[in-house]
Formats: structure tokens, C-alpha cells, sequence
């Protein structure tokens, strides 16, 4: 009793932690939001190959919902190495010294994957997806984007490029440490696919088509990530055979 007293105790003191943590970040992405946005707008104007001069907002509330919907969502990227590096201070006491060492050089591994795919976002894929759909533009309209729009096209953008990048990983390593079992993912698939779609209707993407193409992505990717694992499971068989005889 007294040890689980101890744990909800610490699980209480983190989750403060955290919460403190995303206000503070809250509040300096509020108070520095032109500074922010103008770094997703020079992405745009090095690489559009079109004239694209001014961002726009038709509603008087407009850009101040925007600065919030931006000083929230930049709290919560930027919080993802801090949840999970108190995940792993959570959990640590209660591993031996194997699952400590593995589990560290995962929250490393996906610690450095998740500044990758912020790199990988803000120097491809924003640029590349935004010309794309600006070279649709006709000849005699030309396109002035709404701030807000914009904001929100880049912020899915990130959240789609940090889920890409680390959810095959977090699925190799659930396999590994038979967490769950692959009988266990593909008895449930229908429901894991449920729930894939779900969450990405309500952080990606609205739009049907890129719902059920960034759905796609996902599913090939830990398809991929579960051929791995059993692939490398079979390889450890092998050579333990080998090593037997």
C-alpha cells in the first residue's frame, strides 16, 4: 500500500511537472507568435516558385484564435521530449538493469527521431506539400491565403511527420518486449485501423482523401515495422540453432 501510495505520489508530482511545463511554453509561444509564424512563412516564400507576398485574415477575432491555436499546439510539440523523457524516469526503478539499458536507448532513439522529423517537416514536407497544391492555382486568380489556414496546414504537417517517424518504432519495440503479440495486433487489427482513422480525423486531417492516405502510410509503415520483428525473431532462432550445434 504504502508503495503504491509512493508511485501515485510521483505520478502526480510528473504530471504537474508537466502541466507547468506546457503553461510556461504556452505562454512564451502567445507572447512570441509573430516571431514563430514568420519562420513557417519564410519556408514558404524561399521555395514558392510563384509570387506569394502577404497572408490574410477576413475575421476581427481571426488571428488572435490563431495565436492561440498555435501557442497551444507548439506547447504540446515541444512537450513530447519532456513526456517522454519522464516516462522513463517513471518507470525506471521498476526495471532490471537489461530493460533499463533498452528502454534508454529507445526514449534516445525516439528523442532523436522526434528532432529529425521536425527537420525533415520544416525542410520538406511543408515546402513540397504547400507547392504542390499551389500549382493548381489558375492564371487569372491568384491565391491569398488565410493566416489561420496556413497556421493549421503546417501544425498537421508536424504532427503527421512526428507520428510517421515514430510509430513503427514504438510498434517494433511493443512486439519486442511482447507487450502485445502479433496474433494479439492481428486479431485486432479492424480495431487498431478503427482507432488509426479516428485519431488521425481529429489531429491530421479532415479532408477524406488525405485521411485515407496518411492512414494507408501508417498501416504500411507497421506492417513493415511487424515483417521486421518477425523477421528478426526468426534470425535469433536460426543462430541459436547454428550456435547449439
Amino acid at each position: 500500500m504504502i508503495l503504491f501510495l509512493e508511485y501515485t505520489k510521483e505520478c502526480v508530482y510528473r504530471i504537474i511537472y508537466l502541466i507547468l511545463n506546457m503553461i510556461s511554453i504556452f505562454m512564451i509561444c502567445f507572447i512570441y507568435f509573430e516571431d514563430i509564424s514568420s519562420i513557417f512563412i519564410d519556408i514558404i516564400m524561399k521555395s514558392h516558385n510563384k509570387s506569394l507576398e502577404t497572408f490574410i485574415y477576413i475575421d476581427v477575432t481571426e488571428l488572435f484564435y490563431t495565436n492561440i491555436y498555435m501557442a497551444l499546439m507548439c506547447s504540446f510539440l515541444i512537450n513530447i521530449p519532456f513526456l517522454l523523457f519522464h516516462i522513463y524516469l517513471f518507470m525506471y526503478f521498476s526495471w532490471n538493469n537489461y530493460q533499463k539499458r533498452h528502454m534508454g536507448i529507445l526514449i534516445l532513439f525516439l528523442i532523436l527521431l522526434y528532432i529529425f522529423s521536425m527537420i525533415f517537416a520544416m525542410k520538406l514536407l511543408i515546402p513540397v506539400t504547400w507547392n504542390f497544391f499551389c500549382n493548381y492555382e489558375i492564371n487569372f486568380i491568384s491565391i491569398e491565403p488565410r493566416i489561420s489556414t496556413f497556421m493549421i496546414f503546417c501544425i498537421k504537417i508536424l504532427f503527421f511527420s512526428i507520428i510517421l517517424f515514430q510509430s513503427p518504432i514504438i510498434h517494433f519495440y511493443l512486439l519486442f518486449y511482447k507487450i502485445y503479440t502479433t496474433d494479439f495486433f492481428y486479431k485486432r487489427k479492424i480495431f487498431f485501423i478503427m482507432n488509426l482513422f479516428f485519431f488521425n480525423s481529429l489531429i491530421l486531417s479532415t479532408n477524406v482523401f488525405m485521411l485515407f492516405l496518411i492512414s494507408f502510410i501508417l498501416i504500411l509503415l507497421n506492417e513493415l515495422s511487424t515483417f521486421l520483428y518477425l523477421y528478426h525473431k526468426e534470425l535469433r532462432k536460426i543462430l541459436n540453432y547454428y550456435n547449439k550445434t
